[in-house]
């Protein structure tokens, strides 16, 4: 008897020992569960989305001119400095024209001379062919002899030809007092349009050799700027006249700019496999410097209040496109078709609805309808 019960404690000690580890292996199992899958999500929106061409550019004065004066002289004045704003026809630089004044007036003497001879000249040759008619009257008469009509009209013929020399004299004379005055309006430099003096090279006393000589000032006007830009050979196709572009540089980071290509040179050059594209932008307040390296984003294609969403939500499956959509704490895919996109975002055209949030940084382990964690939306 006393063997039995002692068999029977055994037999409850190993019944009550496999229900506590089934127990213990419970908890376990409950403790290594596989946790939930954490997904970033994006609440579709509509917003604008841009195929654009993004290159670094360098800021060039729309106008600009190296200028020089045409007359060599001494320099008597000059009125502006370096940095100087200027407006077209403003006075730069005037050279010493006394010696061209004095050349001036000898030049109307002359001037002078000439008439008084034409006229005196004009006056002998009316006096003329009054007696040249009466001779040859005369002489057709046989009043008087050939050689006396012969005199008379030999002086005649002479007069006429010295009257035209005055006239010659007359014409010189106009046309170097002409030149003289030119001469001495160049003596001033002006302004050739409304802008900035970037360089002087000039100073007061010094002597210019005139027209062969080097520029005395570098002129430039930024009211607009030119921004070249050097775009890849394969985007060749993709660049067109009047195309929209966004300028921004780090001295002002809050700024865009807004400009537009108005200038494609076909050759590409065979070094850098690039051909050069100039933008034009408006610069009222003089922020864009000529030489600053400046980012610009070509605009090829622009689509405004579309639904989008990120380029990175989006998967393929043979030829179709897919996502997941979040609903009530499980995933969900979904076929979607799209439109315009760029490196970020894509134009959707079928398959989601504005406010439903997909997953970015997809999960290749994502299934249908898995429960997931997501963390804060974007």
């Amino acid at each position: 008897m006393k063997k039995f019960i002692f068999i029977l404690m055994i037999f409850a000690s190993f019944l009550l020992y496999g229900c506590e580890n089934e127990k213990a292996d419970t908890k376990k199992s409950e403790k290594i569960k596989s946790p939930k899958v954490k997904v970033v999500l994006y609440k579709v929106k509509k917003k604008t989305i841009r195929n654009a061409i993004e290159q670094i550019g360098t800021v060039m004065p729309e106008k600009e001119a190296g200028i020089g004066i045409k007359v060599p002289g001494v320099v008597k004045r000059v009125f502006v400095n370096e940095s100087d704003y200027v407006k077209e026809g403003q006075k730069l630089l005037e050279l010493d024209s006394t010696d061209l004044n004095l050349e001036l007036q000898v030049a109307l003497s002359t001037l002078k001379d000439a008439k008084n001879l034409f006229n005196l000249t004009l006056l002998k040759l009316k006096n003329l062919k009054k007696d040249y008619k009466r001779f040859k009257v005369l002489y057709e008469k046989k009043v008087i002899p050939q050689s006396k009509f012969d005199e008379i009209e030999t002086t005649y013929k002479l007069t006429k030809i010295e009257l035209e020399s005055a006239k010659v004299k007359i014409e010189k004379a106009k046309a170097s007092i002409d030149i003289l005055k030119q001469k001495i309006k160049d003596t001033t430099l002006n302004a050739p349009f409304d802008g900035i003096i970037a360089k002087k090279w000039i100073n007061e006393g010094e002597t210019v050799a005139g027209i062969a000589s080097k520029p005395l000032f570098f002129i430039i006007n930024i009211d607009n700027v030119n921004i070249k830009v050097d775009i890849p050979e394969v985007r060749s196709n993709a660049i067109e006249l009047n195309q929209k572009a966004l300028i921004k540089v780090d001295s002002f980071p809050n700024t865009i700019y807004v400009g537009k290509v108005i200038e494609i040179n076909p050759a590409v050059d065979f070094k850098t496999r690039t051909f050069p594209v100039k933008i034009l932008a408006e610069n009222r307040k003089h922020h864009l410097k000529p030489g600053m390296f400046c980012r610009v984003t070509i605009i090829i294609k622009e689509k405004k209040d579309v639904l989008a969403c990120p380029i990175n939500s989006i998967m393929k499956e043979d030829s179709k496109l897919y996502l997941f959509v979040y609903e009530n704490g499980r995933v969900w895919k979904k076929y979607i078709k799209i439109g315009l996109k760029n490196q970020n975002s894509a134009e959707v055209l079928e398959g989601l609805k504005e406010g439903e949030q997909v997953v970015i940084d997809t999960n290749f382990s994502l299934k249908n309808g898995l429960e997931v964690m997501p963390v804060p939306t974007l």
